[in-house]
């Protein structure tokens, strides 16, 4: 009687043994995307925060127009458009590495603080009035920290981005300015295992995975926080 429970028992634990083998990878696997998961979650939430800071910034403090006094006496003044972009550019760097900072110290890998100022018809002081737009005349001017490594640029009177265009030369001329920040940033996986299936039917290494974009040229692939005022 005592050996067939013993055996029973051996059974049992043996049987447990194959269980926990084979539920052990599933289990790893939910905890590995669990992790990565709310890992990415919070740099996303990072990106959005500062996008918004940066792009409330930006437009609080980089809307820089110098006026041109060379022009003929009694004539209406214009903007010195050269001055008036080399000003507001260095604006925008600086805010922008002011919050660069930030996203260092917040750990987003290769991470970077995009500004970017369009100007409607910028050699006037004042945008005209919607009825009076003139799209043949008047188109967007874009000064950025770095308009190669943005997604978003000029279309004559409109701004486009990733998915089409944003703002039209009416919302132009009832603004005269628009502010758009971008938070871009790639993400590598932390977690590094393999898994493969039965005959190759499937191979997964995790830090390859499409969540890892590795850096190219410009942040095209890279995720992106944007906020447009």
């Amino acid at each position: 009687m005592k050996a067939r429970s013993s055996h029973h028992l051996r059974r049992q634990r043996g049987a447990s043994y194959i269980e926990f083998l084979l539920l052990a990878p599933i289990l790893l696997l939910i905890s590995g995307f669990t992790i990565e998961l709310a890992r990415f979650v919070r740099f996303r939430q990072i990106a959005d925060v500062i996008s918004k800071e940066a792009a409330f910034e930006a437009y609080r403090k980089c809307d820089i127009l110098n006026v041109d006094a060379s022009g003929n006496v009694g004539s209406d003044p214009v903007v010195n458009i050269a001055t008036s972009t080399a000003d507001t550019v260095a604006c925008l760097n600086d805010v922008a590495g002011q919050f660069q900072a930030t996203v260092a110290a917040a750990g987003l890998n290769n991470a970077r603080v995009i500004l970017s100022l369009y100007r409607y018809d910028f050699q006037n002081l004042a945008p005209q009035d919607a009825p009076a737009c003139n799209p043949a005349t008047s188109a967007f001017t874009q000064m950025s920290t770095s308009a190669v490594d943005s997604a978003f640029s000029t279309n004559g009177n409109s701004i486009n981005g990733p998915t089409g265009a944003v703002a039209n030369q009416t919302i132009g001329c009832q603004l005269g300015r628009i502010v758009v920040s971008e938070m871009a940033f790639f993400y590598t996986p932390i977690i590094n295992f393999r898994i493969v299936g039965f005959s190759n039917s499937f191979d997964t290494n995790f830090q390859q995975s499409p969540l890892r974009r590795d850096v190219e040229a410009n942040y095209r692939n890279a995720f992106r926080e944007t906020t447009i005022l």
